[in-house]
């Protein structure tokens, strides 16, 4: 028996239709989009089918910001299917359907069950536990790497703002040089030269070991111009605090991304044999196989 459910935040609204002593009968309902209510409604659902002749229950939903999550998890835990739309083809066939693209939440069901119907719709097979995780680390590894580039260039524009004259590289920038920069005087010019330039040097190399002097002394030199064009002091202190603030934050999500990293790849090395790993070679490392295996799941499927 197919059961099509569009989801909102807080409400489920129900479609379907059933066969009895060669008649065709509608059902429309809504209830809450909570455990509770979900459990009890598929429970009477189940029990309704099985008396009608039906083998089972299917689902058909249209993914909704996770709104579906709970139903499709209380669905797969009680033995039955769930089937998935796809959001454009449910626009395409509502305007079909109704002659209007907009939403409409007493049609979308109809439209949902039409879709089952016709085959247009894909099963949720849920994976393996292990996989899952593998899944929900790249996920979060995913956010961590697109926050972590939009801080870097906030972080590259504010620096140019504060150091007009820098000139090092970007691996200077980003690599220890920059770091020691940062960590030490905040990258901040007047900072740099506010004693000497051979105290500024001890102190980077103190910080930093093995930082190359011509280079310090090339900083230093560039930290003298900028202070020729030199942000007022007091816009200069906020700028200097918003980078301070978001060098912190960028640094934590580099730190995260690097534990995330490390997670996927012990998941993966302790996925069972049975599942089919590609094995590693030049250009394609442990990182890389670890969040490949992330977005694909079990390759065999």
């Amino acid at each position: 028996m197919l059961l099509a459910i569009d989801v909102s935040s807080r409400r489920l609204d129900l479609y379907s239709r059933y066969r009895q002593d060669g008649h065709e009968y509608e059902i429309t309902e809504s209830f809450s989009n909570e455990v509770t209510a979900i459990a009890a409604r598929l429970d009477d659902y189940s029990k309704q089918a099985q008396k009608l002749g039906y083998t089972g229950l299917s689902f058909v939903v249209e993914p909704s910001g996770r709104y579906e999550a709970t139903l499709t998890q209380t669905a797969l835990d009680r033995g039955h299917s769930v089937w998935r739309v796809n959001p454009e083809r449910m626009y395409k066939a509502g305007v079909i359907h109704h002659g209007d693209g907009g939403k409409s939440d007493p049609l979308d069901g109809r439209v949902l069950y039409m879709l089952g119907r016709m085959g247009k719709a894909r099963r949720l097979v849920p994976l393996p536990a292990e996989w899952q995780r593998l899944r929900e680390l790249g996920k979060w590894l995913e956010d961590c790497t697109l926050i972590a580039a939009d801080l870097r260039i906030r972080i590259g524009t504010l620096r140019r703002s504060l150091f007009t004259d820098y000139h090092q590289s970007t691996d200077l920038s980003w690599g220890a040089t920059g770091r020691a920069l940062q960590e030490c005087y905040g990258f901040d010019p007047r900072k740099v030269t506010a004693g000497s330039q051979a105290r500024f040097i001890a102190r980077m190399k103190a910080h930093r070991p093995g930082l190359p002097k011509r280079c310090l002394m090339s900083i230093w030199e560039q930290a003298q111009h900028s202070c020729k064009a030199a942000l007022p002091a007091d816009h200069c202190r906020m700028v200097s605090d918003q980078l301070s603030h978001l060098w912190r934050v960028w640094s934590d999500h580099t730190r995260r991304k690097r534990q995330l990293e490390q997670q996927m790849i012990a998941v993966v090395d302790g996925l069972d044999p049975e599942h089919w790993i590609p094995p590693l070679f030049p250009g394609f490392n442990k990182r890389m196989r670890a969040k490949i295996l992330g977005e694909t799941g079990p390759l065999r499927r």
